[in-house]
């Protein structure tokens, strides 16, 4: 039988739960400059309360009391080491990891080895990365925490408590499912905005292009245009980062059909593929007509804004009846004339749409990648006009026929794919 059973499933995620959490809290006081206790002791005091609770059907409700008594003389130990050190790194890590151990040591013989040694392997890899977690603790800003702490919020808080139920006609929309695609999209941007911090100051251009595009890919192309504008001598480089950009979005929303549609993301996905390897060849060809000149990525927006989250929810909901309706009313003609007005600037909403209803079977797995590349093909024909109407005149040149070949592979794949 296979170790990784239902039961062993729950274990992993209460465990994953735990450690979450404690990061989070971990990460704040450690912003506040606790001497006590921050982004490593927290995440192992949950964690060992997670292993209590773990032990308490075998071992009774002694082993929570125990492990909740050594919590406290762990604090009141760090406190009588900073209250004798004049340094203020006298934490209590160690005495945490002594703790969660020895829960970790009795689990073995009563719970699961496997799930002990995975314990113990996380905690030496907690310990042993105290260095990279103090640094990337030491890049984020007042700002960037607060995006953290928004996320949490929106995954944690909100989400439990909104309807999970579906209302309203053509019975597509479901509170609880919206607001999950809206994390989903927050989260993937958010993922990409931390990831820009670690390269801020010596983000070259496919650095630029591969956050970008993990950020927003449409952000980054108004943002570069912009660029070449004020200064026509970047042109080769704003284009290739735009072209970068361009070619992430292809991978974000292979990954939002496999979160959304599963069981149908070879049949959706696979066209989708080809068109997004055409988009990386095409960025390779722009990049040998860059020079290797170093381009940082302009100062990006905060993925984690209610309001923007907000927005994206009204838009997801919009796309999804429109979808609906016109798919209803009007037939395929209907739904892939949707799919080009809402792929114009956002292709997140139309392609969770098309996999969701494609999952729940309102219409096939051809029409709603059909849907995605007309989107796609809307959605690379307005950055052409955004490069247009707010570049310089160099940089449209130098992007217009790259983008012709994209606009092509997507036609030929639409027309001949079966």
């Amino acid at each position: 039988m296979f170790w990784y059973d239902r039961a062993m499933s729950s274990v992993f995620e209460n465990l994953a739960t735990a450690l979450a959490l404690g990061l989070l809290v971990g990460l704040q006081r450690e912003r506040s400059d606790s001497a006590v206790a921050g982004i490593r002791t927290f995440p192992l005091i949950t964690v060992l309360g997670t292993v209590c609770g773990l032990l308490f059907p075998m071992l009774g409700p002694s082993v929570v009391v125990a492990g909740f008594g050594g919590v406290i003389a762990l604090i009141v130990i760090a406190n009588v080491l900073r209250a004798k050190s004049a340094s203020s790194g006298s934490g209590a890590t160690t005495e945490a990891a002594a703790l969660l151990m020895f829960a970790v040591g009795a689990y073995v013989p009563l719970g699961s080895a496997t799930v002990a040694t995975a314990i113990g392997v996380g905690v030496a890899g907690l310990l042993n990365a105290k260095e990279y977690l103090h640094a990337f603790v030491a890049k984020l800003g007042d700002r960037d925490v607060h995006a953290i702490m928004r996320f949490a919020l929106m995954s944690f808080i909100i989400l439990p408590l909104v309807p999970n139920r579906t209302f309203g006609p053509f019975d597509v929309l479901n509170p609880y499912q919206v607001w999950l695609m809206v994390v989903l999209v927050v989260g993937m941007s958010l993922g990409g905005f931390l990831l820009y911090k670690f390269v801020q100051g010596r983000a070259g251009l496919l650095f630029s292009g591969l956050f970008g595009g993990m950020i927003s890919s449409t952000a980054t192309t108004v943002s570069y245009a912009r660029r070449s504008a004020a200064s026509p001598d970047l042109a080769a480089p704003a284009a290739f980062v735009i072209l970068v950009a361009s070619s992430v979005m292809y991978a974000r929303l292979l990954t939002e059909i496999a979160v959304v549609a599963p069981k149908h993301v070879v049949e959706i996905g696979t066209p989708i593929v080809l068109i997004g390897v055409v988009a990386i060849v095409v960025a390779l060809l722009a990049w040998r007509r860059t020079s290797v000149a170093q381009s940082g990525l302009p100062e990006q927006t905060n993925p984690t804004e209610i309001k923007g989250a907000l927005v994206f929810g009204v838009i997801y909901a919009l796309v999804l009846l429109a979808s609906a309706a016109a798919r209803e009313r009007l037939g395929t003609s209907g739904l892939f004339g949707v799919a080009a007005i809402s792929g114009l600037t956002d292709m997140d909403a139309i392609t969770i749409s098309c996999a969701r209803m494609a999952d729940a079977g309102r219409i096939t797995p051809t029409q709603a990648w059909q849907a995605v590349v007309i989107a796609v093909i809307s959605n690379t024909i307005f950055k052409l006009g955004v490069i247009v109407v707010l570049g310089s005149p160099a940089l449209a040149k130098k992007i217009a026929p790259f983008v012709g070949i994209k606009v092509a592979a997507a036609v030929m794949v639409l027309w001949l794919w079966d």
